[in-house]
């Protein structure tokens, strides 16, 4: 009996060459990406990390700035329900803030006051002026209107609030964590949170015909109520 290597046709030789390089092309690319050491290896899930961390630093910063919005609406809103919506933004927001300062902890990440916990003690000049720095960083059109708020009082501060409230920039954030984060904890936070978010929203939206948009005087609020004063 003859070996069939030796007596092997070309053709078939060249069959089994070609099976034998395509399985090699497979195999490759997936035992590099088990390679730690490899070139690329891991780089979709550093990424991920990195995306993940990004937003517990952005979500630190945007509480930050929402507890000081809810303060001053609390200290200077005019309208009744607006300051009730105020209350309930700070109150809530004190929670979320000290429940992603736990979550960042576990994750090695470390999120200070100036981005966005609550503390006891007041901060001082620098801190303020630091927090301010860092949040308009990440959320420069929030850290405006609050910037606006400060300057404001009566009516107008109430319209501006609101709409602020009503606009749903941090939802969108937490919306796309919810969905896309690849840390379960970090995506469960998100999912956690979103309701609260949204039913802030939702609460200041149904405000924006009581109060008026921003740069509505009173009697132009009543002249549009009234089709007869047109």
């Amino acid at each position: 009996m003859k070996l069939f290597g030796n007596e092997m046709k070309p053709n078939a030789k060249a069959q089994i060459t070609l099976a034998l390089c395509t399985v090699l092309a497979v195999s490759l690319p997936s035992l590099r990406a088990q390679d730690p050491g490899a070139p690329g290896a891991g780089k979709g899930a550093q990424t991920a990390r990195v995306t993940d961390e990004q937003f517990i630093r952005a979500a630190a910063k945007s509480g930050f700035l929402e507890v000081r919005l809810a303060k001053m609406g609390v200290q200077k809103a005019q309208n009744a329900s607006v300051k009730t919506l105020a209350q309930r933004i700070e109150d809530d927001y004190i929670k979320i803030n000290e429940e992603l300062k736990k979550l960042a902890s576990s994750k090695g990440i470390t999120v200070r006051d100036a981005g966005g916990i609550s503390r006891t003690t007041p901060p001082t000049d620098a801190e303020r002026a630091q927090a301010r720095e860092k949040a308009e960083e990440a959320h420069p059109l929030l850290a405006e209107a609050v910037e606006k708020l400060e300057g404001m009082s009566g009516s107008e501060f109430d319209r501006v609030f609101v709409q602020t409230t009503a606009n749903g920039r941090t939802v969108k954030a937490f919306e796309k964590a919810s969905q896309n984060a690849t840390d379960p904890e970090v995506k469960a936070f998100a999912a956690k949170t979103l309701p609260t978010l949204k039913e802030h929203m939702t609460m200041a939206q149904g405000l924006q015909a009581e109060v008026g948009a921003p740069g509505e005087g009173a009697e132009s609020k009543t002249d549009n109520a009234d089709p007869s004063k047109k």
